[in-house]
């Protein structure tokens, strides 16, 4: 009795690992294709940034929007710079 407890207790863990797994896949891809649609709408106050120091300017990018990940604003930050 008991090992089948065992395994039935397993068998459900590896089902929710799998269901995070597939939602913080279906999560990131989202924020990619968020990050697509709207990077013209960002890069102009990313540009205006330009002139302060890198990681202050990603603080601005990420205080004005604050759904940008800090990956995305860093991406934001180099596309605005032209690298």
């Amino acid at each position: 009795m008991n090992n089948w407890i065992i395994w039935a207790y397993l068998v459900v863990t590896l089902l929710i690992l799998l269901q995070n797994f597939s939602y913080k896949k279906r999560i990131r891809k989202l924020e990619d294709s968020l990050f697509a649609l709207k990077k013209d709408e960002w890069l102009p106050f990313a540009k205006a940034q330009l002139h302060l120091p890198k990681i202050q300017a990603i603080k601005q990018i990420r205080q004005q929007y604050p759904e940008l990940s800090l990956q995305q604003a860093m991406q934001l930050y180099l596309l605005a710079a032209g690298k």
